[in-house]
């Protein structure tokens, strides 16, 4: 399973780096973090038995790894933490994991689609999407990034909550200095 989860790790990082064009993160920022990330995901992927890899999904941006998703039980959501604390140049984790048994297919299926609908709407409404990150795991949309200002930050929340499934929203939103 691990061979073949390799080639959409190498996909999702080319996405990633073609993306950080149109960042607003400065170039070696973007290497960084698409770094981190690869980083994470090599750790995840190489555990004996994969399941955190499967179970863990990641977010990164300006060195800030937002951890999402369900795991069985309190040793998966610590050693989830000391892979994250292992890797060179994270510096904050925010543990956004659940405790506890997945949602299943149907679950899986709604959050991809919300996840899906948010890209759309952010990129109609002219929002710098590539600033922001975004998970949903069983309705909760949990928010990883930087907005320009917090009349920008209100505007994705709007959008956020107008998206339908959506149940709540955790966001850890920088607002630019």
């Amino acid at each position: 399973m691990r061979l073949l989860l390799l080639p959409v790790l190498l996909l999702l990082a080319a996405c990633d780096a073609a993306q950080g064009f149109a960042d607003a993160r400065s170039a070696s920022e973007v290497v960084d973090d698409n770094v981190i990330r690869a980083k994470l995901n090599t750790a995840l992927i190489t555990l004996p038995d994969g399941d955190l890899y499967v179970d863990v999904s990641s977010s990164v941006f300006k060195g800030r790894v937002m951890l999402t998703g369900s795991v069985n039980d309190a040793a998966a959501f610590d050693q989830a933490a000391r892979i994250v604390n292992q890797v060179d140049g994270v510096g904050e984790i925010i543990n956004e994991l659940q405790i506890g048994e997945e949602g299943g297919f149907q679950a899986t299926a709604n959050d991809v689609t919300i996840e899906t609908k948010l890209k759309s709407k952010l990129v109609q409404a002219d929002l710098p999407s590539v600033n922001y990150r975004w998970k949903s795991v069983d309705g909760n949309v949990y928010l990883l990034g930087e907005a320009q200002d917090q009349a920008e930050l209100d505007r994705v929340l709007a959008i956020v909550r107008g998206t339908a499934g959506v149940k709540r929203i955790i966001t850890h939103v920088d607002i630019q200095a």
